[in-house]
């Protein structure tokens, strides 16, 4: 059995969590977009050892055949393909009742994508992060590692309901 059942995953590490219970944790910046914390620090850093342990195997033993797919921008894609499907399902399931909560026209959420990335200040490969429209209706992003002394990290929302500005550089919102 997985260690990543919907179980063991909780809002913020709060037992008996639900919906009700992170309402009152969630920021919504501009219309559509949400802010909250989901799973604990422990948590976050459970996972993220896990897939840098993943990829290190895949790296250095070559004659397992772990599939292993490093982007164009030097992240880690494909979690899906590389066994972390359970953990998926588990943060989906975590998803169901937020998105029925959150928005409920949306129905249900399925999540069939994934990817690590990495971003601190200098890396050269966050350049080539480019401003995009993703191709599902929901994205969620997880932050697995921050620090007391993160800084430059900014995962960034803008909305053209027109889509007139093709191109534009989003602007921030506080």
């Amino acid at each position: 059995k997985s260690q990543f059942s919907s179980n063991a995953l909780s809002f913020d590490g709060k037992e008996g969590s639900d919906v009700g219970v992170l309402s009152s944790s969630i920021i919504e910046p501009i219309p559509g977009t949400f802010s909250f914390p989901l799973l604990s620090e422990s948590h976050c850093n459970l996972i993220y050892q896990e897939l840098l342990h993943y990829e290190k195997t895949a790296q250095e033993r070559p004659e397992l055949g772990l599939p292993l797919q490093i982007r164009h921008d030097g992240n880690f894609g494909s979690l899906q393909d590389c066994g972390f499907r359970p953990l998926l399902q588990a943060v989906e399931a975590i998803f169901q009742p937020l998105v029925r909560h959150l928005m409920p026209g949306k129905g249900q959420c399925e999540v069939y994508h994934a990817f690590l990335t990495r971003n601190w200040v200098g890396r050269d490969e966050n350049a080539k992060f480019k401003v995009h429209c993703d191709k599902s209706d929901l994205t969620f992003n997880i932050c697995l590692q921050a620090s007391t002394d993160m800084e430059g990290s900014t995962v960034g929302f803008y909305r053209d309901p027109t889509g007139a500005e093709k191109g534009s550089v989003p602007t921030e919102v506080d």
